[in-house]
């Protein structure tokens, strides 16, 4: 390709090109643009390949070496193309899982290899009803093609409805609206879609199974207590409670482009590039499936990357009331809420999800060619409030109880610990909380951190540490590491160890937040 390039071969220029972009795709490891690059450079080195040969059969003066040469390296990208094709397709057929068909595994499945599994699983089922928290509208169709002679329900808008004739008599038919009121005026009200699942009276006590959507496509129930695939389970009805399912309203809509769009696809997450995260709105509405007689809903999100500031927004619960959750500060939070009673309507429990202020455009740096023009277009149009990694509804505390942070950064995520304030890199704003356990009654408080300077050479702040509203440490840091040991002795148990800065300095560059210092470790240790 590149020496027809050079002769001017515009379809060998373009493989050139596209095989430059490839190896740029492939250092950053940027899977997706290389999977749509090898769309587009097809016709472009096939027709390189194919004047390569040309050239080669009719060139009289290149030497049998060189054209032995080319020869075995097209032999060569031939062969690799088919050993990762083979290698895809065995791995599309030979998956993890199945032995099981009640546990679906969806990891290297083409699409027709997920039909295969659902049905295969509709199949297993012995229950009637099968019952799904499927939203999107490719993956409720495969759904319902796969079970013809069951009768499948969903809990969010049943888009199949609209989209092909239902096949069984009882499906869904009628869809009487909720709504639960979620600020004080009239018009604060948020309409939505209730399934009548299941309809017909001969289902109301069929056994019935249900098809969750796992975390690998869902942002919700990442804490949930059931066995769970990463893509696909089926899930028996005494085994589910709890359940979180998504629905559409008139405040919120999982539709990319509309006005009121609430939730975003999953993206990768910035400070835990193996997981994803889902940028949300302000409002969210849930249907709780088989919720416990003792409700709490465990929110797990970050404000990282919405500019300057990062202050975490008034999260809530709405039910029957609004609960709060215990959020402060800015950057990151995990926080657990209050028991919540669900508003009920028709027989189903419902939650609101109030994220306490209403989204905004994140701002993008233009640079270069993008700084020439059209700065007056969103880069992004989506109203974002956070990103949010996990929303589950668990019964009673279900808190880890975490002794010790080693190291800030790296354990803040894998602990799965109770916090708010701090930012995923480690900073701490003017307020931060973390929520410890003391194995054993004597032990002690240990944190460590630095204070940066950034601002004037005598400039100092004061902490302040709080041990289940207590304080138990009040006292000058200077710029530079800090160790803070407060003599007091723990009882057993969990503790809220709070901090507060008294001064902030502003993070240099395009950074911008207002910071007192870094927290690099912190524990409750002998």
């Amino acid at each position: 390709a590149v020496q027809r390039a050079r002769r001017g071969n515009a379809p060998a220029l373009m493989a050139v090109i596209c095989l430059v972009f490839f190896a740029y795709f492939f250092v950053r490891m940027a899977d997706y643009a290389l999977y749509k690059s090898a769309s587009y450079i097809q016709p472009f080195a096939i027709c390189a390949a194919i004047a390569s040969l040309e050239r080669l059969g009719a060139a009289r003066t290149v030497p049998r070496a060189g054209r032995r040469l080319l020869a075995v390296a097209l032999a060569i990208c031939f062969a690799l193309s088919v050993w990762t094709s083979g290698f895809y397709l065995r791995r599309s057929l030979d998956a993890i899982g199945d032995a099981d068909a009640t546990f679906i595994n969806g990891r290297f499945l083409t699409t027709q290899r997920i039909v295969d599994r659902l049905e295969a699983a509709m199949r297993a089922s012995s229950a009637g009803v099968v019952i799904s928290n499927a939203a999107q509208l490719s993956v409720q169709r495969i759904i319902a093609d796969a079970a013809p002679r069951k009768n499948v329900f969903f809990v969010t808008s049943n888009l199949v409805e609209h989209a092909q004739p239902t096949k069984a008599r009882d499906y869904i038919k009628w869809r009487p609206i909720g709504l639960i009121p979620v600020g004080p005026r009239a018009a604060d009200l948020a309409g939505f879609v209730v399934e009548n699942r299941p309809a017909a009276p001969r289902f109301r006590n069929a056994a019935r199974d249900y098809l969750i959507v796992g975390p690998r496509y869902n942002v919700f129930n990442r804490a949930a207590p059931w066995r769970q695939d990463p893509f696909f389970s089926l899930v028996h009805e005494a085994d589910v409670t709890n359940a979180l399912a998504y629905v559409d309203s008139t405040l919120g809509v999982a539709e990319l482009g509309d006005p009121h769009n609430s939730l975003s696809t999953l993206e990768r997450d910035y400070f835990a590039p193996q997981e994803t995260y889902a940028g949300i709105g302000r409002y969210l509405i849930f249907e709780i499936v088989r919720p416990s007689k003792r409700v709490r809903l465990l929110l797990d999100f970050t404000t990282m990357g919405f500019d300057a500031v990062h202050e975490l927004p008034p999260a809530s619960i709405i039910g029957k009331r609004r609960y709060d959750f215990p959020v402060v500060g800015g950057g990151s939070a995990r926080v657990l809420s209050p028991p919540v009673e669900p508003f009920v309507t028709h027989g189903h429990a419902y939650v609101c999800l109030d994220m306490g202020r209403e989204g905004a455009l994140r701002h993008y740096p233009r640079r270069g060619l993008l700084a020439l023009f059209g700065r007056n277009l969103p880069l992004d149009e989506r109203r974002l409030v956070a990103y949010l990694r996990d929303l589950s509804a668990v019964s009673g505390e279900r808190a880890p109880r975490v002794a010790a942070l080693e190291n800030v950064r790296r354990d803040l995520r894998a602990s799965g610990v109770l916090y708010s304030g701090i930012y995923d890199d480690g900073w701490l704003g003017r307020r931060s909380y973390v929520t410890l356990s003391a194995r054993r009654p004597g032990q002690h408080l240990r944190l460590k951190g630095f204070v940066p300077l950034t601002a004037r050479g005598d400039f100092h702040t004061r902490i302040i540490v709080r041990v289940d509203g207590r304080v138990v440490t009040d006292q000058d840091v200077l710029p530079g590491e800090f160790a803070v040991e407060p003599p007091d002795a723990l009882r057993a148990g969990v503790h809220h160890v709070a901090l507060e800065f008294s001064a902030l300095q502003t993070l240099p560059g395009d950074d911008g937040r207002h910071v007192g210092g870094a927290l690099t470790s912190i524990a409750i240790a002998d």
